[in-house]
């Protein structure tokens, strides 16, 4: 069964295509026009930029996207159809195909960047189902950000994509590990040679909610406010499951769950400390009091 693209996914790039229209907007009015609050869309203005699209505030402090004003140019009917083919792929609505039905039947297209998202959002909706359906992949032509790594082909077993960072978590074959691959340094997705299957080891890594790979055999328990709680779920809805009432009226909700470490959670807590208290694991509350012994403000 095919899976939907993510709800952030999608947003993600509505808020692209709000960024690249005149005239620029507010964070108050974007976060608005998105339905969201103004903290989540200063997150998903930082995602964006991770993608590569690189905005600008004018002196009113409203946001658009760099050199967004460029020579236009006329597309064929066959690149129309094209582009809107790749869309309908990428899982979205109805609502928005139509609209931009519209939009490529009556006018020009401003910024090549359009044509950008289309392909990254296909190349999503690739990763997606090759992570429901276990299918190896090629990233080709992978640009990595190690200090002298040559751009290349990189053959992967997907196994979790994030929809906060835009990135996969994969199996890599020649590595023999796991490693986060960025979706704004792919240039394009292809089928890999089914018999790499077997080269797959039985321990492969599991992939917990925050994208950390392990052996998910670390259980933690945080009382959360009413507020960690809706950021949790969120940015993480896969926790929507797992938060019962604490009991506790100062910090009414609990999560209890298996992650692969400490990293992804203790980020979350690290960043709310006056609204969670950590009640499980040991291992945990030392690693949080670690944390705050040893930060330095500058």
């Amino acid at each position: 069964m095919k899976k939907e693209t993510p709800v952030k996914v999608v947003r993600i790039f509505t808020l692209i295509r709000h960024l690249s229209e005149f005239p620029p907007k507010s964070v108050d009015k974007l976060a608005q026009m998105m339905e969201v609050s103004p903290k989540t869309l200063y997150k998903d203005i930082h995602i964006v930029e991770s993608l590569g699209f690189e905005t600008e505030k004018d002196q009113l402090n409203r946001y658009q996207l760099k050199n967004n004003h460029r020579s236009e140019y006329h597309l064929d009917e066959n690149e129309k159809k094209l582009i809107l083919g790749a869309i309908k792929k990428a899982g979205v609505s109805n609502l928005d195909i139509n609209s931009i039905s519209q939009k490529l039947k009556y006018s020009v297209i401003p910024d090549i960047q359009r044509l950008s998202i289309v392909k990254q959002l296909n190349m999503i909706r690739i990763l997606i189902e090759a992570v429901a359906q276990n299918i190896p992949i090629v990233l080709q032509k992978y640009k990595s950000t190690t200090p002298g790594a040559k751009i290349r082909d990189r053959m992967v077993l997907p196994l979790y994509f994030d929809e906060n960072r835009l990135s996969l978590t994969a199996y890599d074959f020649e590595k023999k590990e796991a490693r986060i691959f960025k979706v704004s340094r792919m240039t394009d997705i292809t089928p890999a040679d089914h018999t790499l299957k077997a080269e797959i080891p039985a321990d492969i890594p599991i992939v917990d909610a925050f994208g950390f790979a392990g052996q998910m055999d670390v259980v933690i328990e945080i009382l959360m406010s009413w507020r960690a709680s809706s950021l949790l779920t969120e940015d993480f809805p896969q926790f929507v499951g797992l938060i019962s009432p604490s009991g506790d009226p100062g910090l009414p909700y609990k999560l209890t769950s298996k992650v692969c470490g400490y990293e992804g959670i203790g980020r979350f807590v690290l960043g709310l400390l006056t609204e969670i208290k950590v009640a499980g694991d040991e291992g945990f509350k030392k690693y949080i009091n670690d944390k705050i012994k040893n930060q330095q403000l500058l």
